[in-house]
């Protein structure tokens, strides 16, 4: 995906780092990357509820879909001990995820491959915990993906997304963080992913609108602090970061956190 694709971002990243005093290849506190690889709306946060509504165990063996630079998957390892298995389709930022959790010494609870979320080389059952951060923003048919969720899932287990939806009608302004013009971009309104949601077999535990929540997020991301920050990483970042703020703050788009039982 072209909003993925970027020939410097290695570059990019290595130099971000070092300026602001984590380069090298010593070790690094996980905490201490929160505001770079937590590639969502309001940082590590919203991923802190859910873990704690989704109730994850250290016997957990947790799928991380969509998983970047392995931000999602250091967080969930580090604060539950639980094993993680991170998959994204772009190779960069898989070869970044992998150094970054090996300087966290985390590399052996957390795993990571190349691939389709969308069509999961993974036994059936085979997976306590799906999380869903921020992807199928990218995925025209949703069913698909969400189908694929309930086989992998063993059963009892849970799906725990934090997603962004369509909010009030009105063309975003491009870029954003999952497409540079609209044209990678599928949005379903809150109440139609929730359809979908349940049509593959899951039964809604937690569904809740968490935009207003993400406001005070939004206006910080508008103004350009100088920590460590995504937006100083990403091909036009500081466009993208503060264009996703402010469509938040005009309800064009909304948050959801979901708990959802297969």
């Amino acid at each position: 995906m072209r909003a993925y694709e970027d020939p410097e971002f290695e570059r990019r990243l290595g130099a971000h780092l070092a300026e602001h005093g984590l380069g090298g290849s010593g070790p690094l506190a996980v905490e201490a990357l929160h505001g770079v690889d937590q590639f969502h709306t309001g940082g590590p946060a919203p991923i802190l509820r859910l873990i704690e509504h989704g109730e994850l165990r250290r016997s957990d063996r947790v799928l991380d879909l969509g998983a970047g630079l392995g931000g999602v998957s250091r967080l969930v390892a580090g604060e539950t001990g639980s094993s993680v298995l991170g998959i994204d389709a772009t190779r960069t930022y898989l070869e970044a995820a992998r150094s970054l959790t090996a300087r966290c010494g985390l590399q052996s609870a957390i795993s990571f491959v190349e691939g389709d979320v969308t069509e999961l080389d993974l036994d059936d059952g085979s997976v306590d915990v799906a999380l869903l951060v921020h992807v199928q923003v990218n995925i025209e048919h949703k069913a698909d993906l969400f189908r694929g969720l309930r086989r992998v899932l063993r059963p009892a287990g849970k799906l725990l997304l934090w997603e962004i939806v369509a909010g009030r009608p009105g063309e975003l302004p491009w870029p954003m963080p999952w497409s540079l013009d609209g044209s990678e971009s599928h949005l379903a309104t809150i109440d139609e992913l929730r359809g979908v949601v349940e049509s593959a077999g899951f039964a809604v535990r937690r569904w809740e609108d968490r935009s207003e929540p993400m406001f005070a997020w939004a206006r910080r991301v508008q103004a350009r602090g100088s920590r460590p920050s995504l937006a100083g990483v990403l091909l036009d970042g500081h466009a993208r970061i503060s264009n996703l703020g402010e469509a938040i703050l005009a309800r064009k788009v909304s948050l959801v956190e979901g708990v959802c039982d297969a």
